[in-house]
């Protein structure tokens, strides 16, 4: 498994759900849903995004990692898991 697990991979409380996905080389998707939301289900839709993340942003010469992503086609895709 490349996924770093030691870290926190989901807040409960009684209003929101906060579900993290980390990868090795860092990056952190975090994904706040209602309480009643599944783990699983949030951890799919967060990988969904990183490929989208990987796919769009990565391979855009113009991303850094300290800025937010411009990448309209990843947004547009984003839109469609959530």
């Amino acid at each position: 498994d490349f996924l770093n697990k030691n870290h926190i991979q989901e807040i409960d409380t009684s209003t929101f759900r906060l579900t993290v996905f980390q990868t090795v080389t860092g990056f952190r998707f975090m994904l706040l849903t209602e309480p009643e939301s599944h783990f699983r289900k949030n951890m799919d839709t967060l990988r969904q995004i990183y490929k989208l993340f990987t796919d769009y942003a990565l391979k855009d010469p113009f991303f850094t990692s300290d800025s937010p992503i411009q990448n309209k086609m990843f947004k547009t895709e984003v839109l469609k898991v959530l």
